[in-house]
């Protein structure tokens, strides 16, 4: 797809979906929508059916497709809603590693971080503006 092309990008339920690129927010709505080529990769990202993610080569389906090149078939609403939360299908995972989800605080704890922390061998930013 060339730069600034015009691509039919076809939501394939019946819902709105949007789709973020550099801070600005595109609805896509139901069936055929004519999107600029460069947002594509952003839709198909941000849009996966849940349960559909394999946690061992990250492929998954999308909920988007461009006409001619990707699978634009309709998703009905009672698959939509028969779906888990998560995008991950865990039936992939071996039995050990299927529970257990992470929580966001502690997959990435807060707290100060180099500089911040005055950790040895790292540089006080406020030293370069007078500070101590």
């Amino acid at each position: 797809m060339a730069v600034g092309a015009i691509v039919c990008l076809v939501n394939r339920t019946s819902r709105f979906l949007t789709v973020t690129k550099n801070g600005r927010e595109t609805v896509l709505k139901p069936g055929d929508n004519h999107v600029n080529a460069d947002l594509v990769r952003f839709a198909r990202a941000q849009n996966p059916l849940p349960g559909s993610k394999s946690p061992i080569d990250l492929k998954f389906t999308s909920l988007v497709g461009v006409k001619g090149l990707h699978d634009c078939s309709e998703i009905s609403d009672e698959i939509l809603d028969m779906m888990p939360n998560e995008v991950l299908d865990r039936s992939q995972l071996s039995a050990d590693r299927q529970v257990g989800v992470v929580s966001r605080q502690t997959a990435f704890p807060r707290g100060r971080v180099g500089f911040e922390a005055a950790t040895p061998g790292m540089v006080d930013p406020g030293s370069a503006f007078g500070g101590n």
